[in-house]
C-alpha cells in the first residue's frame, strides 16, 4: 500500500515528492542510527510522506509533542493523520517558523528532511536552509536524504561539522547527510 501510495504522490506533484517509492528500511535505519548518537529531545521531520520515517520517530521520542511532522500532499498527510494520531502534522515546511512559534519552541535538537531540495528553485531551497539553521539549537543536527551530493558544499558553508553517508540499499542509493550546528 505504501509503495502505491507514493507512487501516486509522485504523480501528483513530482517537484514536491521527488520519488516514485518510498525509502528502505535500510535507509530509516541510518537515520535513525544517526539521531540516536545525539539524543534529541525535540524532532523535525520535512516531507514524512507515507510515514516510513516517522513510525521509527514515534519510537524514539518522549511523547507525541516532540515530534514535529510536514507533509506536504494532501493524501499522504490525511493518511499520516489517521496513522498517527496525536502527532503535530501540518502542510508546508516553509511554515516552520509560524508552527514553531505556535508550539511555544524556538529551537529544536534535530531536523530530518527528505524534501527534494535539488528539484525546488533555489529561492525556496535558500529559504528552507535559512529556516532550519535559524531553528537548530546549538549542537543541534540536520539529517537530510537525497539521491545526489550536490549539496554538499552549499551545506558545508552553512554547517560547521557535515559527514555523508552513502545508502546503496535503497532505491535509488541516497546519501545521508548529517550536519552539526554548533
Amino acid at each position: 500500500m505504501n509503495k502505491m501510495e507514493f507512487l501516486q504522490g509522485f504523480l501528483r506533484s513530482p517537484l514536491e515528492v521527488g520519488s516514485v517509492i518510498p525509502s528502505s528500511k535500510f535507509m530509516v535505519n541510518k537515520v535513525i542510527n544517526c539521531i540516536s548518537q545525539e539524543k534529541p529531545q525535540t524532532i523535525v521531520e520535512l516531507g514524512a510522506g507515507t510515514g516510513v520515517l516517522t513510525r521509527e520517530l514515534v519510537k524514539h521520542c518522549k511523547d507525541k509533542d516532540t515530534l514535529i511532522v510536514f507533509e506536504k500532499d494532501e493524501q499522504m498527510r490525511r493518511n499520516l493523520t489517521r496513522e498517527f494520531s496525536g502527532i503535530s502534522l501540518y502542510a508546508d515546511a516553509l511554515d516552520l517558523d509560524n508552527v514553531l512559534e505556535q508550539l511555544g519552541t524556538n529551537q529544536v535538537d534535530c531536523i530530518i528532511s527528505g524534501l527534494p531540495f535539488t528539484l525546488f528553485p533555489n529561492a525556496k531551497k535558500e529559504e528552507l536552509f535559512e529556516k532550519i539553521y535559524s531553528r537548530l539549537k546549538n549542537n543541534g543536527c540536520f539529517v537530510m536524504y537525497q539521491y545526489t551530493t550536490q549539496l554538499k558544499h552549499r551545506l558545508r558553508e552553512m554547517f560547521d561539522d557535515v559527514k555523508i553517508h552513502l545508502v546503496w540499499l535503497n532505491l535509488p542509493p541516497t546519501f545521508v547527510y548529517v550536519c552539526k550546528k554548533k
